[in-house]
């Protein structure tokens, strides 16, 4: 029967309050205000998407050999919580400003970064980083 997350409606939770519970759900749900952030949210993710590809194609075209890396960013264990402080945010800007300025990876040609908010590791990071492939063979 269910796992430790199953909502189990015959115990502790009257069946009223689930059903005001859900009225005002589905009442936000359908307001305007709620669809038209949904709509940004969407239409923004979509622009941000091609932006992504205009660049990896751009790359592609001018460079016959990329390098790409990928890296994550995230704390662990007991530290999670630090990902959600303001520090965190600066350690991540001065990563990226770092990285712009070739001391981290030489012959930088460009990087796409994500910032994702999950349930596991909480506030952390994506980056893809394109190099010249031709000049970092034995990498």
């Amino acid at each position: 029967m269910g796992g430790p997350n199953a909502l189990d409606m015959s115990v502790d939770i009257p069946r009223n309050l689930m059903t005001r519970i859900f009225r005002v759900v589905r009442r936000i749900c359908r307001s305007k205000k709620f669809r038209n952030r949904v709509s940004n949210s969407t239409r923004n993710a979509k622009e941000r998407y091609f932006e992504c590809a205009k660049l990896m194609l751009a790359l592609m075209r001018y460079n016959a050999r990329l390098l790409i890396l990928r890296f994550d960013l995230y704390f662990e264990g007991d530290a999670k919580v630090l990902s959600e402080c303001e520090e965190a945010e600066q350690a991540y800007e001065k990563f990226l400003r770092t990285l712009r300025e070739d001391r981290l990876v030489p012959d930088l040609l460009g990087y796409i970064g994500k910032r994702e908010n999950g349930l596991e590791r909480r506030i952390h990071y994506h980056l893809l980083v394109f190099m010249n492939g031709d000049l970092h063979q034995q990498a």
